[in-house]
C-alpha cells in the first residue's frame, strides 16, 4: 500500500522534473534514477513493518469463546496510528502531491510554447487527483485513530455494527487512491479519449494496415512489391 501510493507521488515529482526549465533538473528524470527510489522506497516500506511479526500474537476475546489476532502494546499502537497511518499514509504523500502538482502547473504556465488549454488540464488534473486522494486518505485515517482511540471502550452490540460499517467504507474508499487516476485522465483529457476510443474500437490496427506495405503473388509465383519505391530513370537525351 505504500510503495503503491508513494509511487503515485513520485510520478508528480517526475513530472515537474520533466517540465522544468532547467537542464539540470529536467536530468534527474531518468529511468535508473527511478528504479533506485524505487526499490529503495520498498525496502523502507518493508523494513518499517518488521515490528509486526513480532508484535502481533493471538489472545482470548473478553468472551472467553474466541480469539483475536492483534496487538496490545501501546508504543506500537501510537507509533502505527499517528506517524504510519497519519503522516505517511496521509499527510506526506498528499503534501508531495499538492507541492509539485502545483510547481508543475507553474512550470508550464511560464513557458510560452504550450497552449492555455494544457495549463487548464493540468489544473482540473490536480484538483481531482487531490481531492479524490484526499477524501479516500483522510477518511482511512481518521477510522484507524478512532479505532486505536475507541479500543478499550466497552461497545454494545450497535455500536459494533456502526463501528464495522465504517470500517468497511474506509478500506473501500483506500482504493480510489490506485485506481482513480485513470479515470481522472480519461475525463480530463480529450485526447486521451480520443486515442482510448481508437484502440477499442481497432481503428489504429486498420489504418496501420492499410498504410504499411503489402506483397501479393504474380502469376509466375514471383512477389511484387506494389508499394515499392521505383527508381527515376535518366533520359539519355
Amino acid at each position: 500500500m505504500f510503495t503503491s501510493l508513494f509511487c503515485t507521488s513520485f510520478a508528480t515529482i517526475d513530472q515537474y522534473f520533466i517540465s522544468n526549465r532547467s537542464i539540470r533538473i529536467r536530468q534527474l528524470s531518468h529511468l535508473s534514477f527511478a528504479r533506485i527510489i524505487i526499490l529503495v522506497s520498498v525496502f523502507l516500506w518493508c523494513s518499517i513493518n518488521i515490528p509486526v511479526l513480532f508484535l502481533y500474537n493471538v489472545y482470548p476475546r473478553n468472551n472467553g469463546t474466541s480469539t483475536v489476532c492483534t496487538v496490545y502494546s501501546p508504543a506500537w499502537s501510537f507509533y502505527y496510528t499517528y506517524f504510519q497511518s497519519l503522516a505517511l499514509l496521509c499527510l506526506v504523500p498528499l503534501s508531495i502531491f499538492i507541492i509539485f502538482g502545483i510547481l508543475t502547473r507553474r512550470n508550464l504556465h511560464s513557458v510560452r510554447q504550450f497552449h492555455r488549454s494544457i495549463s487548464r488540464q493540468m489544473t482540473k488534473m490536480i484538483l481531482l487527483q487531490a481531492t479524490a486522494m484526499g477524501l479516500s486518505l483522510f477518511i482511512a485515517t481518521v477510522q484507524i485513530i478512532y479505532q486505536s482511540v475507541t479500543m478499550n471502550i466497552q461497545k454494545d452490540a450497535l455500536r459494533n455494527a456502526q463501528d464495522n460499517i465504517f470500517n468497511t467504507v474506509a478500506n473501500l474508499l483506500t482504493y480510489v487512491t490506485y485506481f482513480g487516476d485513470f479515470y481522472i485522465y480519461l475525463y480530463s483529457s480529450k485526447s486521451l479519449r480520443q486515442a482510448l476510443k481508437r484502440i477499442i474500437f481497432n481503428h489504429e490496427t486498420t489504418q496501420s494496415i492499410t498504410n504499411t506495405m503489402f506483397s501479393t503473388q504474380n502469376q509466375n509465383g514471383t512477389i511484387t512489391n506494389r508499394n515499392k519505391v521505383q527508381p527515376i530513370e535518366k533520359n539519355n537525351s
